[in-house]
């Protein structure tokens, strides 16, 4: 009788253990779903990354163009006419350098947090694994340990999401400051061709008064023998 009531109890305990299991695959299948997704925004932000740094390199190139037209004039008067003339064009430079800073930096971040995703992944399909065996005493002893671990990952990964959304939003931000540096340098370079043409055109009449043209001598006619 007492061994009946015994293996009784060890079968409701094994059917209690089965739907508490039952209910874990649930809340980890749900947790997969939102890690899923999470690295899915993480790829659209990885290619949005990759078209600001490489928009980024070009205006790089142009503003390193300018700056090397700016540091090389024809005379030190001429570069101190340029620079007084336009103040802006120090300040367009460094605004733009500013935000390639930025940019930079959170592309680092996002790598970072890129590494953590891919380590809950791999976490996660750790414990799938281990849920499709028997649990067994040992194994079963491992998931109750996985499961804390994952339990702390978990809650590091709905941190890790909201940050992701306010990273995106930093990101947005910086693109909108990059077209408006863009359209500033776009503005800068203009002035900056316009007053160069100006100033060459202002050495060209100095040159020209400074320099007195050579007398002429008229040629002496040979006449017929």
């Amino acid at each position: 009788m007492n061994e009946n009531l015994f293996r009784e109890r060890q079968y409701e305990q094994r059917v209690e253990d089965i739907r508490l299991l039952r209910l874990e695959i649930i809340r980890l299948r749900k947790e997969k779903n939102l890690l899923s997704k999470g690295i899915e925004n993480m790829t659209d932000l990885r290619l949005e990354v990759f078209n600001l740094e490489r928009e980024l390199g070009r205006s790089r190139l142009r503003v390193r163009a300018l700056e090397e037209a700016l540091e090389t004039p024809l005379n030190v008067h001429r570069w101190r006419k340029l620079q007084g003339t336009d103040p802006e064009t120090v300040r367009l430079t460094h605004k733009l350098t500013l935000t390639q800073k930025k940019v930079l930096a959170q592309s680092e971040m996002l790598v970072l947090k890129d590494r953590e995703l891919t380590e809950t992944k791999n976490l996660y399909g750790a414990v799938k694994d281990m849920l499709a065996l028997q649990p067994s005493p040992e194994i079963q002893q491992t998931l109750i340990r996985t499961q804390r671990a994952l339990a702390q990952r978990t809650t590091k990964m709905k941190c890790l999401v909201a940050e992701l959304g306010m990273r995106e939003r930093q990101v947005s931000d910086l693109r909108r400051e990059l077209d408006r540096a863009n359209g500033d340098l776009n503005s800068f370079k203009q002035r900056y061709y316009e007053m160069k043409r100006a100033l060459d055109a202002d050495e060209a009449r100095r040159l020209r008064v400074a320099t007195p043209l050579p007398p002429t001598t008229p040629h002496a006619q040979e006449t017929p023998s």
